[in-house]
């Protein structure tokens, strides 16, 4: 595909808007507060089906591919329209460039061949005053979606190309008095088409510098490599890439370059465009099922397709989409991020496979999904790990030697659903291992003579556990730059329970993780619980923010007769609690 044209910041985000609305179409018309098969606002009988004799379905249509000979056909007819006045799919004559979308289109070089097909939408905004043309193409597509006709086109799932152009410039127009003026306007047109059997993998690379986990402009990462087996190119200016592959249909391995750190990942085809974004360099989202390869470390779901996402043998961070998905871990250490609060879902486990199925009935809903070999679940409101979800592997053990313990808080309250480790003196692994039950109970078996650390760790919940606060992250940083907390002077539990990094001391590094972590962002230093021997001083540590640091748990001599022992909890992040 010659490249005659690129598409702008403005027009790279328009596409990225068309492509999230076709991968999610109802969410999409949520956004803008209708329903998917809405009229047009202030137009009853101007529905979908009156456009297509059927109703729109909120399943995922294919992603839409940048095609430049399409845009030059768009660029064409905005300035067409632009320098002539007039506002219109057809041309008037003379019409140099043909007088319909399709004839424009075969002008400009696009080959219609095999089953074929193309649409149209045109838009225009204008002002008297100053053009917000950045403002203009949010208004662009938000105005579109919300007309029923247009809302056919955008949605058609036949579609796998489409030409972009938004341009700028005086148009001559009535206004709602009845008066003509000239405005200044953004003249859009978006065509879309269908020719022969090419499927095309696409995308945009972007740094997510505002947070909003979308394309936004001045985002746009240009010339990161793209390549598969059999085709190759770098994202331009604004951060977008098209492949065609032809012929392809199956498994398809693709890997980014970024100056010599790269990444791969294998994504199905199955008979259709499958968009692949990089996102901050690091995070990979795709609209197809997926398998990890080398280097990649953080990948997402998009739309509402049931879709499958498997990890590698790094610590993976996988993102559910919106569909039944199949999440699989595969090795390391892996979490499996969701959309909503703890509450939001039904949890199970069976033969540590974890089925989370979402309980939201509006188009937040993230389906059913099916997770293996993960080891923790984040929701917005913390991380969590079911009952029965842990190392299979790990046993309580039936040796002669009975190990048993509580688990408390410095309150006395019991702590449920630990998961208490032995680890051999000499080893890095446990050997021996349970979840603390409902009284804060656990029993292993070992052997005589057996020797090594005995430690628990648990998670935030944020369902049964105190909250974490804004108020706990103020009272880590006073802490950190030597200000009393608001409960008073801080004693040493109080320091090590403000300790999130784990560096064995308080700063505002921590006080920061704890904020992030109680306004729903994510942290690599999430609130947990850590243990301590009971037997622990607390009073004679004199500890403060320049030394917080306490060994976790209780360093067991070789064992000769039973033994009970007592660990003491501490939620590392929570102030108000210790």
């Amino acid at each position: 595909m010659p490249l005659l044209l690129e598409p702008d910041a403005r027009e790279q985000l328009f596409l990225e808007l068309i492509n999230r609305a076709r991968l999610d179409p109802a969410a999409e018309a949520a956004r803008y507060g209708i329903g998917l098969n809405d009229p047009t606002p202030g137009k009853p009988d101007d529905t979908p089906a009156s456009h297509s004799g059927e109703d729109l379905t909120p399943d995922a249509k294919q992603p839409l591919v940048y095609d430049a000979f399409l845009a030059l056909a768009a660029e064409r007819h905005s300035d067409d329209m632009l320098d002539r006045d007039y506002f219109a799919h057809n041309a008037p004559d003379p019409a140099p460039y043909g007088s319909s979308p399709g004839d424009r289109m075969d002008s400009a070089g696009y080959v219609f061949e095999g089953a074929w097909s193309w649409g149209e939408n045109i838009a225009w905004i204008g002002t008297s005053g100053s053009l917000d043309a950045d403002a203009a193409t949010l208004s662009h597509h938000e105005g579109l979606f919300l007309s029923a006709g247009h809302r056919v086109n955008l949605l058609a799932a036949q579609f796998r190309e489409t030409g972009i152009a938004q341009e700028l410039g005086q148009f001559y127009a009535q206004s709602t008095d009845g008066q003509y003026y000239n405005f200044n306007a953004s003249m859009l047109t978006q065509v879309f088409a269908l020719s022969g059997t090419d499927l095309f993998l696409t995308g945009v690379a972007y740094d997510d510098t505002d947070g909003n986990d979308f394309y936004s402009l001045g985002e746009g990462a240009a010339g990161i490599g793209v390549s598969t087996s059999g085709a190759a190119t770098d994202t331009l200016g604004a951060g977008g890439y098209a492949l065609a592959l032809s012929g392809a249909s199956d498994a398809v391995t693709v890997t980014f370059d970024q100056g010599g750190a790269s990444l791969s990942a294998t994504v199905w085809m199955d008979g259709q465009n499958v968009k692949l974004d990089l996102v901050n360099g690091t995070r990979l989202l795709s609209s197809a099922d997926m398998v990890l390869g080398t280097g990649a470390t953080e990948a997402a779901l998009l739309g509402v397709a049931d879709l499958s996402l498997t990890g590698n043998d790094l610590d993976n961070l996988l993102i559910a989409g919106r569909g039944d998905n199949v999440i699989d871990g595969a090795g390391g250490d892996d979490i499996v991020v969701f959309s909503g609060n703890l509450a939001d879902y039904d949890i199970s486990v069976l033969s540590d496979v974890v089925t989370v199925t979402d309980l939201r009935t509006d188009t937040t809903n993230q389906g059913t999904n099916t997770l293996s070999n993960v080891s923790t679940l984040r929701f917005a409101d913390g991380d969590h790990t079911p009952p029965g979800l842990g190392d299979p592997e790990l046993e309580p053990g039936d040796g002669p030697i009975a190990l048993t313990g509580h688990l408390g808080t410095l309150a006395d309250d019991d702590v449920a659903g630990a998961q208490v480790a032995f680890t051999p003196a000499g080893s890095d692994w446990p050997t021996h291992g349970m979840m603390s039950g409902p009284d804060g109970l656990f029993a292993l078996g070992l052997e005589v003579g057996d020797a090594g650390h005995l430690d628990a760790s648990r998670p935030h919940n944020a369902a049964t556990d105190p909250a974490i606060t804004a108020a706990d992250a103020l009272d880590v940083l006073r802490m950190a730059v030597g200000l009393a907390p608001s409960f008073g002077p801080a004693e040493s539990q109080n320091f090590v329970a403000a300790d999130v990094t784990g560096d064995g001391r308080v700063t505002a590094a921590d006080a920061l993780d704890v904020l992030r972590y109680a306004v729903g962002l994510d942290t690599e230093n999430a609130p947990h619980w850590a243990f301590f021997d009971a037997a622990t001083d607390w009073g004679g540590l004199g500890l403060d923010a320049g030394n917080a640091a306490v060994e976790t748990g209780i360093q067991i001599a070789a064992l000769g007769a039973d033994l009970d022992v007592s660990l003491t909890a501490i939620l590392i992040g929570d102030m108000a609690a210790v």
